[in-house]
């Protein structure tokens, strides 16, 4: 809890009224330590018969900013009402997870960079790469010769890919990598009529299996790599939000526990007699 103390010492009124009593004709000074009328008030008080002061009731608004604290920075809604143990812990989360979503994010876009070059160099749209419309001894075929010499519709429907009156000579739906990288980098890994693009694609006899002999496999491990970094650091992130909702409540109830009320209370010094003091806690 978190107290606000302000002490007001009325000793030297209390004194100085009970010696106004006690001598006739004695003056009573001002009082320097009794703002105004503050001891005629307490004196008014004390021949009314009253012995307590009402306290305010608790204000919602005072809620507000520990709150918002919280919502900014976990925990720190407690530390500002005093709950110290409450609140360090959640800021030692929120900095861990923030931690994790810089370093998980990191590594998904390093992967990224890596599964694109690695797409870049071993999968191919067409192998003639000195564009004089044939395929040189020093060439590979790519996925537009392939598809053109083992899926031209000899095996069905099913893998009828072949067609040089769809775009991109394919009944596929091709997607260059101008028009959308990331469902280009997906699908030349993940669907059949793409699999011809790799430069190790091996005919085997059979359309449905004919594949690449390791490069799309590896191709694929490091694509999700970079996908599984990218859900953590997603997961960090709903950390982060699950972490300030459950930091803005425990604030809350907190201070709803707390004594809020503002208080008159007795005080005595040693030597010098009584006095009051204001007490207000939230």
């Amino acid at each position: 809890m978190r107290r606000f103390w302000i002490g007001f010492s009325i000793v030297a009124g209390l004194a100085t009224g009970a010696l106004a009593q006690a001598t006739p004709g004695w003056q009573v000074p001002p009082n320097p330590l009794l703002p105004g009328r503050s001891l005629a008030l307490l004196q008014e008080t004390e021949e009314a018969g009253e012995t307590a002061v009402e306290s305010p009731g608790p204000s919602n608004s005072r809620y507000v900013l520990p709150v918002l604290m919280s919502a900014v920075v976990p925990g720190m809604g407690e530390i500002v009402t005093g709950h110290w143990l409450r609140g360090l812990p959640f800021v030692a989360v929120d900095i861990a997870t923030w931690v994790l979503y810089a370093h998980y994010e990191t590594e998904g876009r390093d992967w990224r960079s890596t599964y694109e070059a690695f797409a870049d160099a071993h999968w191919r749209y067409t192998g003639d790469t000195n564009g004089n419309g044939n395929i040189d001894v020093d060439e590979t075929p790519g996925w537009q010769e392939n598809l053109r010499d083992y899926y031209d519709g000899q095996y069905g429907l099913n893998y009828d890919y072949w067609d040089p009156s769809s775009p991109y000579n394919c009944t596929c739906p091709y997607i260059p990598k101008e028009e959308d990288k990331q469902h280009y980098y997906e699908n030349i890994g993940k669907y059949l009529y793409y699999y011809p693009g790799w430069d190790d694609w091996e005919w085997n006899g059979d359309p449905a299996t004919s594949d690449s002999r390791s490069r799309r496999l590896e191709y694929g491990e490091m694509r999700q790599e970079s996908n599984t970094n990218f859900d953590n650091a997603t997961n960090m992130i709903v950390v982060a939000m699950a972490t300030r909702l459950a930091s803005m409540v425990q604030t809350v109830l907190l201070m709803r526990n707390d004594t809020r009320n503002v208080e008159l209370r007795p005080m005595r010094f040693s030597g010098r007699g009584a006095g009051l003091r204001i007490a207000y806690r939230y």
